[in-house]
């Protein structure tokens, strides 16, 4: 397989990646699947990426719907039956994992099983997205209801060490050298860049390469030219929803995976670098290739 030479060789482009993860995502872990899944299918409705942002979009919008509303609309009541919205059930259903079931009986005297079993019987049972509720248990509905709204929590799908601890496995297989393993990393956001989870018809989320803006430092008049310096930002493939106006929902950004790899060990800086703000294009095409300086640039 070239693909697999090009990249045993350290002379290999994001194309290369993109053949590794499709060829290898029924042989590893669910990292490795994932990212592989997401290539050969470009917009995406299952898996762990899309777990990630319907937990987060819910709960957003949850928040905002019932307890904060917006500019134009005041916050709604919370009805236990008739009409719903398309991510109520799937609010209702991350929600319940944030707890175990000796929480459950603590705070609302209902066991995990019974809360999901609950949950389900709300809702019609064959479809993913209802607009329909009906809880025939009306206090059992709102106990839950106010236990779950009392935060937001994000569950990213996998993390960094996951990552690597995948990579390192499948590498060690194929005879690939794991000094290779961070710049893989960053070639696998770049392979990812701008691909679309649909989450529903009227919202959708993209993938896109971001950079921290906790670890870093900022001098001023570096060198007496005035000029901004930015050091040890970490790359961040992170999601970001887009609803259709009529929703009148806040989008949101989420981080998937923080890699904790400076990023500009890898991009050019004049591709962040704008008017002194540290900020990166959305729509740029990129392009990784080992072989350069900058192996990160534009296409």
């Amino acid at each position: 397989m070239a693909y697999l030479t090009r990249i045993k060789n350290g002379n290999y482009t994001d194309s290369d990646v993109g053949q590794f993860y499709i060829k290898e995502r029924f042989n590893h872990g669910p990292f490795i699947r994932e990212i592989g899944d997401f290539i050969a299918h470009p917009k995406r409705d299952k898996g762990g990426s899309f777990n990630t942002i319907i937990n987060a979009y819910s709960q957003f919008a949850f928040a905002q719907v019932y307890q904060l509303g917006s500019e134009s609309k005041k916050q709604k009541p919370l009805n236990h039956n008739g009409a719903c919205e398309w991510w109520m059930k799937p609010y209702f259903e991350s929600k319940i994992e944030e707890y175990s079931s000796s929480d459950l009986l603590k705070e609302i005297g209902m066991s995990k099983t019974t809360v999901k079993a609950e949950i389900l019987s709300w809702f019609a049972k064959k479809d993913k997205f209802p607009t329909e509720i009906n809880a025939k248990n009306v206090s059992r509905f709102y106990r839950i209801a106010s236990l779950f709204c009392r935060t937001i929590s994000i569950r990213p799908a996998f993390t960094i060490e996951d990552a690597y601890s995948e990579l390192l496995f499948s590498f060690k297989k194929l005879g690939i050298k794991n000094e290779i393993c961070e710049e893989f990393i960053v070639a696998t956001a770049v392979v990812i860049n701008n691909l679309e989870i649909e989450l529903h018809s009227s919202v959708t989320a993209k993938i896109s390469i971001d950079a921290s803006r906790l670890h870093c430092s900022r001098i001023s008049n570096c060198n007496n030219t005035g000029k901004a310096d930015f050091f040890d930002r970490s790359l961040i493939i992170s999601i970001i929803t887009n609803s259709q106006m009529r929703d009148e929902l806040l989008d949101i950004r989420i981080d998937l995976i923080d890699t904790k790899i400076n990023i500009l060990k890898y991009f050019n800086e004049s591709l962040f670098i704008k008017n002194s703000v540290f900020y990166l294009d959305e729509n740029c095409n990129l392009q990784f290739d080992s072989k350069l300086k900058n192996k990160v640039t534009v296409c």
